[in-house]
């Protein structure tokens, strides 16, 4: 409001300062009065437009199902051949990728206000995939066009898909946005989400990805609110893989489509969300019936850990199956993440079941994951870094992956493995394995260290588990 500057209300004038994201095309200031019921419009301001309404912005980090290549997404108001340049630690060997661009229009939206008063030209969006990468390691990359080009953003390469590799990621849903100035939007906005944004960026450097399960930027057809969003988590987006999965304010309008399809990047989590009250029609009418369908299938598959959204909390279970507690790494542990910015949920039962272990749905926060073969630790960090809960998933049989019934024997003679030395003075003494003449190698291949009963040479590694591997 205009009373917001102290002198407004006593001498007619005022003023303050509104931060501005670049939109694409040229800002109006207008004066109204009559409030939001009955708006009426009193004087209207020159138009206010950026030195380079080209910017590229909103760079966007995304893996692949290819471990060397990631794609990059950004957005401008035109371009002709928009490119991305990618190097690392010199510039003396610069790779240049071209992009592809598509954009849409308010026909192309399923309903107002995306298609009436929501809609602003959301000008580009281009894709660059960025291939050749090393796993690991550090690039720097700049996107444009000629003459526009954006500031040099950097990232670190995901660890390569190993048995050996270990992960650390950061995952929440239900966030939203709002903005840095405190200004208000045509919908409801979520203020927490800055200081977890704020606080996410700061770790964002140790983290191999993030992901924010579904209920994005509750745009809810005002298209403005999504830049406001990519510009909120640039810190993060440019940085790490910003992966996310739909949520029911992505696809929450009639006739938008199916739900469940979409194009494979071949890495997509599983999502189930809920997204009405209790009545006749609400989906927790049928939630015996997911259960039923969809319990079994994370039993069969040992799924560890399963996230959830939508309800605006944190909340995590035990090892559980059939509502019934389980020994740790038998049955998933369920979490609710939606506790990102989204205005929190008090629907909560006062007496928990046996199998909810800890609930919180006063404190905003995100998750930390941190991943190794044999374990798992979760972090619930509140969105002024203090740390909430946190616990911690072991394999008591870290060959439980291995499938031992499909093992057979098909020994080569042209393949010579050596150790060295093979006499050992004492227990601790460390041997270097080698190996030589396999014809096709692998990505999948692996050293297995055995200690066969009897002192035999031969193994059957369907019969006998390694004492470990690498």
């Amino acid at each position: 409001y205009c009373k917001e500057s102290s002198t407004y209300l006593s001498s007619g004038k005022g003023s303050f300062k509104i931060r501005l994201v670049n939109v694409r095309t040229p800002y109006v200031f207008a004066l109204l009065t009559g409030g939001f019921d009955a708006p009426s419009l009193v004087a209207t301001s020159k138009q206010v437009t950026f030195s380079s309404p080209n910017e590229p912005l909103q760079p966007h980090l995304a893996l692949t199902n290819d471990p060397t290549t990631l794609l990059l997404t950004w957005n401008t108001r035109d371009s002709k051949e928009p490119k991305v340049k990618f190097w690392q630690n010199t510039t003396t060997n610069i790779r240049t990728q071209a992009a592809t661009s598509n954009k849409y229009t308010s026909k192309d939206m399923c309903g107002p206000p995306a298609t009436t008063v929501g809609y602003i030209d959301p000008g580009m969006l281009h894709t660059a995939k960025l291939s050749g990468l090393t796993p690991g390691q550090e690039y720097n990359y700049q996107f444009g066009d000629d003459p526009e080009w954006s500031q040099v953003f950097s990232f670190r390469m995901p660890p390569a898909p190993s048995p050996n590799a270990s992960i650390t990621f950061i995952a929440f849903g239900d966030m939203g946005e709002a903005q840095v100035d405190d200004t208000l939007q045509p919908i409801h906005a979520q203020p927490p989400a800055i200081n977890n944004t704020n606080l996410m960026a700061k770790e964002v450097n140790e983290r191999d990805l993030v992901l924010h399960i579904g209920d994005i930027s509750y745009a809810r057809g005002y298209a403005g609110v999504w830049d406001e969003f990519f510009d909120l988590i640039q810190p993060i987006s440019s940085r790490v893989p910003y992966m996310v999965c739909g949520g029911n304010h992505e696809r929450d309008y009639p006739h938008s489509g199916s739900y469940y399809e979409g194009t494979d990047s071949g890495g997509e989590p599983m999502y189930i969300d809920s997204t009405a009250g209790v009545q006749t029609a609400s989906d927790l009418v049928v939630s015996k019936e997911l259960q039923d369908n969809v319990e079994p299938l994370l039993l069969e598959y040992k799924v560890d850990l399963a996230f959830w959204g939508h309800h605006h909390s944190y909340q995590r279970t035990c090892p559980v199956a059939k509502k019934v507690c389980q020994d740790d790494g038998t049955a998933p542990v369920h979490v609710v993440i939606g506790m990102a910015g989204q205005s929190l949920s008090g629907n909560i039962q006062e007496k928990q079941p046996d199998w909810i272990r800890f609930v919180n749905v006063h404190d905003y926060g995100y998750t930390r994951i941190s991943v190794s073969p044999l374990s798992l630790t979760l972090e619930y960090i509140k969105s002024d870094g203090t740390l909430k809960d946190t616990f911690t998933l072991k394999h008591t049989n870290p060959f439980d992956f291995l499938k031992y019934e499909k093992a057979v024997v098909n020994t080569d003679p042209s393949v010579v493995i050596t150790v060295t030395p093979n006499q050992l003075n004492k227990s601790g003494d460390w041997v270097t394995v080698a190996w030589d003449g396999v014809s096709h190698p692998s990505d999948t291949d692996w050293i297995g260290v055995y200690a066969p009963p009897n002192g035999e040479e031969s193994i059957d590694p369907s019969k006998i588990a390694p004492v470990k591997y690498q």
